[in-house]
């Protein structure tokens, strides 16, 4: 059976968006015509990919999730590399490997849990075969604490990724800035990450629009003012497209 509806999923949806942001990217910023090439090619076999794994009845197809996750992690390779060569922001990039990490970390989550519900199944079966004699509660208990044990080690492995996760992300859910703990989004966050890389740096709300292609420039003027409000960034007197922002020191 084949699903003729992937385009109304949300996630491919995203997916599909992540890649047009990708194809921008590369077009306003790469100098170098073999890794424009090849973020766009990457890119393109994501999107295709999915729309195959996403759209079959067969999601045990162990070939086609290698492959979609080979592509995941050699974009999130070429985008660190872009990141390094490109004279562009390197908000974008960062922002763009988080959306291919949310994709991965989502589609190796699917596949442990069917990994656990396989061997739990195995488990079951070779129960029933070699203790037929045992009773129907006796068996119900034993399920439950394999079952525990399985998810405290499927809870573990998900801490793990979580916790190298955050280490690689520029988002954090909280950030201090002199001593002082902020709720901010995790858009909020970005801003403030990439000024405190660069302490002296001046940025433009048009250099952050681009970074965020989904985000109007009216939310963006929003975050900006609430950053000032929170006496994190300070505005320039000047008006119009001269106008700029800087981290508060």
């Amino acid at each position: 059976m084949y699903n003729l509806d992937f385009e109304d999923n949300k996630k491919w949806g995203s997916v599909l968006e992540v890649t047009v942001a990708v194809w921008k990217v590369s077009d306003a910023s790469m100098s170098d015509n073999f890794l424009k090439e090849e973020l766009k090619k990457t890119a393109k076999n994501i999107l295709i990919f999915y729309t195959y794994y996403f759209s079959s009845s067969n999601f045990e197809d162990k070939k086609l999730e290698n492959k979609l996750i080979y592509y995941l992690d050699k974009m999130i390779a070429l985008l660190s590399l872009s990141q390094r060569l490109s004279k562009l922001k390197e908000i974008n990039f960062v922002i763009l490997k988080n959306e291919y990490k949310k994709i991965k970390f989502e589609l190796l989550a699917k596949i442990d849990q069917r990994n656990i519900q396989n061997k739990n199944n195995s488990k079951k079966s070779t129960l029933d075969e070699s203790q037929g004699l045992e009773t129907s509660q006796d068996l119900e208990e034993n399920k439950v604490t394999e079952k525990k044990k399985e998810e405290e080690e499927f809870k573990k492995q998900q801490q793990e990724e979580s916790e190298q996760k955050e280490q690689n992300s520029a988002i954090k859910k909280t950030k201090t800035i002199k001593n002082k703990t902020y709720d901010l989004s995790p858009r909020q966050q970005d801003i403030i990450d990439l000024l405190k890389r660069n302490p002296d740096a001046k940025i433009r709300p048009k250099d952050i629009a681009m970074s965020f292609p989904k985000v109007t420039p009216r939310t963006i003027r929003t975050d900006l003012k609430i950053l000032c409000d929170k006496n994190i960034l300070k505005r320039s007197s000047r008006k119009g497209q001269s106008v700029f922002y800087y981290l508060v020191k």
